[in-house]
């Protein structure tokens, strides 16, 4: 079988991940496979054209966030899709495996498509069925907010939808992907006709292996004297919740003792003043030797914070274990990769019950209301953190086999092949 992996960014971060391990996964089961990216490094083009086939249209991602004008942005996108034609033809693949495309194509295009190539597609968000990433209410101010790709109208009456209308009579070998129930049951609803699967993302059990806390302090220069709360997301995305995060962890206490905020994400590395002493020689302190683009009062920080921004990839384990605990407050979210990540390397994750989130909890009964306050979560933070100074080997191992047995590679290889056969069996019957 020759796959097509198209997504409009391939990077080693969201969706970007899940277009690269699918692309693996199925080089791995024997599978011919290029990866078709409207963005992506150059350095990562020449590794994976190194292994079986990739292109992209440009190494440079901020060509897909928007042009100067409305013309622009729409020419842009008119050489895109004719890049990829030309690419399609020249590699002549059996099916393509869409990720995230709606910087660099439309559901009519998808639909469209796959009355030429068997399609499957995964959906890491709401985008396929509402035109929008994600609504919700925001914490703020009570407005509905709605994201929208860049160059998109963000006000819901200039914005036009009837396009979807036409997507189910447009389709033909189409199979979408729901990575949870919770989108699954969405997508259904709106598109009752069109073929709608649940399937977990797949995450790397091997590459998140079970992490011991006091060798990834040691590892990445942290004390160990200190507890540290993990927040993984970007700060200044609304809907990653940092603003509930950081007023919970103002009512954080522990003994008398306050704790360090560690947040990975954002736009640069920064450490407060009075923690920066406690970091010693590592990769952590190389990676805040780079002098920072914007302050960290920008994200309204009141406390000893280490915000961390482009470490590299290998060492996002030891991360996860040199916490002891990590909090995911997203005020909404499909089938998140951060509480799964959490617990295949040990460590425990308190979320919030929204959207796919409970599907990917080691454990249930680590959820919180997103209507909790901040007291409420800062009270559940403060026990964490006492009940992680008890902590042992086995209760972080369970946590790990829990996660396992859901989202092995393994399990979802064979779920992913036996779909591409079935997309494939309804094209040419």
């Amino acid at each position: 079988m020759r796959v097509a992996v198209i997504s409009d960014m391939v990077r080693p971060n969201g969706a970007g991940v899940m277009a690269l391990v699918g692309a693996r996964l199925l080089a791995e089961a024997g599978h011919d496979v290029t990866v078709l990216a409207g963005a992506m490094s150059a350095d990562l083009e020449r590794q994976l054209a190194g292994q079986g086939g990739a292109a992209a249209f440009t190494n440079d991602e901020r060509a897909l966030d928007g042009s100067v004008t409305e013309s622009d942005h729409l020419a842009f996108r008119r050489a895109v899709k004719v890049w990829l034609e030309a690419e399609l033809q020249q590699w002549v693949p059996d099916a393509l495996y869409v990720h995230n495309c709606g910087r660099i194509l439309e559901q009519l295009d998808l639909a469209d498509l796959s009355c030429r190539y068997p399609v499957v597609h995964t959906m890491h968000d709401e985008w396929f069925i509402s035109d929008a990433h994600y609504t919700f209410r925001s914490p703020r101010n009570g407005e509905t907010v709605r994201t929208f790709e860049p160059g998109r109208s963000e006000h819901v009456l200039e914005h036009r939808y009837d396009h979807l209308f036409d997507v189910p009579t447009r389709v033909g070998a189409f199979t979408a992907i729901a990575p949870s129930m919770w989108l699954a049951d969405r997508a259904r609803r709106v598109f009752p006709t069109l073929d709608v699967l649940q399937l977990n993302n797949a995450v790397d059990h091997n590459f998140f292996a079970l992490q011991d806390r006091s060798s990834c302090r040691d590892m990445l220069g942290l004390p160990n004297d200190r507890s540290i709360v993990l927040f993984v997301g970007s700060p200044t995305q609304e809907r990653k919740g940092f603003d509930l995060f950081e007023r919970a962890m103002r009512t954080v206490d522990v003994g008398g003792e306050k704790p360090v905020r560690m947040i990975a994400g954002g736009s640069a590395s920064v450490v407060t003043d009075n923690f920066a002493g406690s970091i010693s020689a590592g990769p952590i302190a190389e990676n805040l030797a780079v002098l920072p683009m914007s302050p960290l009062g920008a994200i309204g920080v009141d406390g000893d914070a280490l915000v961390i921004s482009g470490l590299d990839r290998s060492l996002v384990p030891a991360l996860y274990g040199a916490a002891d605990v990590l909090v995911h407050p997203s005020i909404i979210d499909n089938l998140p990769t951060v509480p799964i990540e959490a617990g295949l390397c040990g460590t425990r994750c308190l979320a919030s019950d929204v959207g796919g989130t409970r599907e990917t909890i080691a454990d249930t009964s680590d959820l919180f209301s997103i209507d909790a306050g901040p007291n409420e979560i800062g009270l559940r933070i403060s026990e964490a953190l006492s009940e992680a100074k008890r902590e042992t080997s086995r209760d972080r191992q369970l946590r790990r086999n829990a996660q396992v047995e859901r989202f092995s590679i393994d399990q979802h290889c064979d779920a992913l092949v036996s779909i591409f056969d079935g997309v494939i069996g309804r094209a040419n019957p």
